[in-house]
């Protein structure tokens, strides 16, 4: 991926078109979709198929902050692609009364933010 890192927001994006390209074209019916957190695109991804498959159960583990790095340092990767928060912004506006994302909102923020809001279940394995 010529250095860049693996939560760089385009590879992230770029990973999940292409994941739920391979989900869409098998033969096969899912009653579970489960993801960990870390990378952070396993939480994106499980949303895509959550929305394209809302009767699926989506169980969201968070082995470790995502919005915060082992020195207590906010991690602060921009999300830049206005169509993609839009559309997350969509599907927030169907749920009701939930604030919406801003323009550029920080990645570790969305990825935890739309698991509360959107997984079915949600699994802590690490007291912090």
């Amino acid at each position: 991926m010529n250095g860049m890192p693996m939560d760089y927001p385009d590879t992230v994006l770029l990973f999940v078109e292409k994941g739920m390209g391979v989900l869409n074209n098998r033969d096969k019916d899912y009653k579970l979709i489960s993801c960990i957190c870390w990378r952070v695109s396993n939480h994106l991804l499980a949303l895509e198929y959550k929305f394209k498959h809302p009767e699926v159960f989506w169980s969201a583990e968070f082995s470790d902050p995502m919005l915060y790095d082992i020195f207590n340092k906010k991690r602060d990767v921009k999300l830049d692609d206005v169509t993609y928060v839009n559309r997350l912004n969509e599907e927030i506006s169907k749920l009701g009364d939930y604030p919406l994302l801003e323009n550029r909102p920080n990645l570790y923020f969305i990825v935890e933010y739309l698991a509360y809001l959107f997984a079915d279940e949600i699994i802590f394995t690490n007291e912090n």
